[in-house]
């Protein structure tokens, strides 16, 4: 949901047909705590800067709500050209585009994303951050290609409307149907009655399926071929 060329990369393939999306959304804060949890475990740049999520919340909301005061809310142009086939074959496209961002600044973003970063690629990346976004649509749907923050996607990843944007102006909204993650865990039952009439599918489940242990629902009681 969260990559800004996904939505055009889906809609180039199913241009003839109407695909459905059904999107599984959890409250943005315990959200952005997972994503601090896991990157903790290999990132120490981000735990020498914040010692805490506490200091790191406030930190990079402060800074999100300060470019909300200075930026439109949403982008005048498209942050991506569907008819660009390049824009739709690589993520390196932003060196075709505007030369702000080019290969040798994604390795290191891969480099962050699946090991270690020594001190200096760290610092090197940092100061490579020149991107100026145009809106505050814009800095949340290109934060994970251009990443000109270390980790402030914890935060802006969660915030679903500005991500959705990008989505409707490939597919209209009836296409979708939105499920709380919170509501999947404690009643399942509820949200698969209306998965299976979004789908159009015959309807199946039963809530003799599952049973509840504790607060949660465990697995299904009984095979669902039974």
């Amino acid at each position: 949901m969260v990559r800004t060329l996904v939505p055009p990369r889906i809609k180039a393939v199913f241009d003839k047909s109407t695909p459905k999306f059904i999107v599984m959304l959890c409250d943005p804060s315990k959200r952005a705590f997972s994503d601090w949890k896991h990157a903790a475990l290999w990132s120490t740049p981000m735990l020498k800067k914040h010692g805490s999520f506490k200091s790191f919340a406030e930190h990079y909301t402060k800074e999100i709500n300060d470019l909300q005061t200075k930026l439109p809310y949403y982008s005048k142009e498209p942050l991506i050209n569907a008819s660009n086939p390049v824009e739709l074959q690589t993520r390196h496209f932003f060196t075709n585009i505007d030369k702000r961002t080019g290969p040798k600044h994604h390795g290191l973003l891969t480099t962050l994303r699946h090991g270690r970063v020594p001190a200096s690629a760290w610092e090197k990346m940092e100061k490579r951050q020149d991107y100026k976004p145009e809106s505050l649509e814009s800095f949340v749907n290109e934060g994970l290609d251009r990443k000109w923050q270390p980790f402030i996607t914890f935060l802006t990843s969660g915030l679903y409307e500005l991500m959705m944007v990008k989505w409707f102006k490939f597919f209209e909204p009836k296409q979708f149907l939105f499920l709380n993650g919170d509501d999947m865990i404690l009643n399942p039952f509820d949200d698969l009655l209306k998965v299976e009439k979004f789908m159009g599918l015959k309807p199946f489940f039963q809530e003799r399926h599952f049973v509840k242990k504790d607060k949660f629902y465990g697995h299904v009681m009984k095979s669902l071929s039974a």
